[in-house]
């Protein structure tokens, strides 16, 4: 087996994990993992992509809509395990 094939299934078990613990750990109204889901999602990004993401609660806490932002190449991402569009649509 090839070590991009090894290194791309390690990382593939990894999210499905955490994808996992957050599921079950918010089912029981525990969300501390969501929070650190949103320092953790701007590195993982910005090193696959190039982007230069920022977690936007630095800037104003629980920033309505957003929770990462890219001034340089303007994205915006929200990071929620939430699939529901709620928290997106702003009145």
């Amino acid at each position: 087996m090839l070590n991009k094939e090894i290194y791309l299934k390690e990382v593939a078990k990894s999210l499905a994990l955490l994808s996992n613990e957050v599921t079950i750990l918010n089912a029981i109204n525990l969300y501390d993992i969501n929070i650190v889901a949103e320092d953790f999602f701007p590195g993982l990004l910005n090193l696959i992509y190039g982007y230069q993401l920022k977690n936007a609660n630095y800037l104003e806490k629980n920033a309505p809509a957003i929770d990462l932002y890219d001034e340089v190449n303007k994205i915006a991402i929200q990071v929620t395990s939430d699939s529901s569009s709620k928290k997106i649509n702003i009145q």
